[in-house]
């Protein structure tokens, strides 16, 4: 007698399941013609009206804070603004055509930041350095000859410069 087998039964099909990306909103930070804002999905909301960037900016290394320099009605300023919630920190004013460095801490727990207000040559006049804590004091760098900011390359040491030099300095 000969054996019959019958085909074997076709798999059922599974359909796959549609992924979804899923991560935290997109956010984003930026200037337009009218001022600084935060936008968070579909949420945009002014920070700042009537300021435009004056170019200068640096995020911490958490990326929890951005420091931004920008031009107000009369002046020079330097902030940063807490990314997690929007809130804005002025930490400087100067004359309108002053010119800043900045760098952060590798901890993200400061900002160095120099200003400096250029002659018609471009040379360095009157400025300063100075290191403001997130959450706290601003401070001057007791290095009188400097202007600017060149690199947080260590935690107690701050790299500044004038026109010419420059000099570490202890933090």
């Amino acid at each position: 007698t000969a054996e019959v087998t019958t085909p074997d039964e076709p798999e059922p099909t599974v359909e796959p399941v549609v992924e979804v990306p899923m991560g935290p909103t997109f956010m984003r930070i930026y200037f337009d013609g009218s001022g600084l804002y935060r936008e968070e999905g579909d949420d945009k909301r002014p920070l700042m009206l009537g300021v435009r960037s004056s170019g200068a900016e640096a995020v911490a290394p958490d990326g929890q804070h951005v420091a931004f320099t920008y031009v107000a009605q009369d002046s020079a300023r330097l902030a940063w603004v807490d990314v997690r919630n929007g809130a804005v920190r002025n930490l400087y004013a100067a004359p309108e055509n002053t010119v800043y460095t900045m760098d952060w801490a590798n901890d993200s727990r400061a900002l160095a930041f120099g200003w400096y207000v250029p002659d018609a040559e471009g040379n360095m006049t009157e400025g300063n350095v100075h290191i403001a804590q997130v959450g706290g004091s601003i401070a001057d760098v007791e290095c009188s000859a400097s202007k600017m900011v060149a690199a947080w390359p260590q935690p107690d040491r701050l790299v500044v410069g004038d026109d010419r030099n420059f000099y570490g300095v202890d933090t």
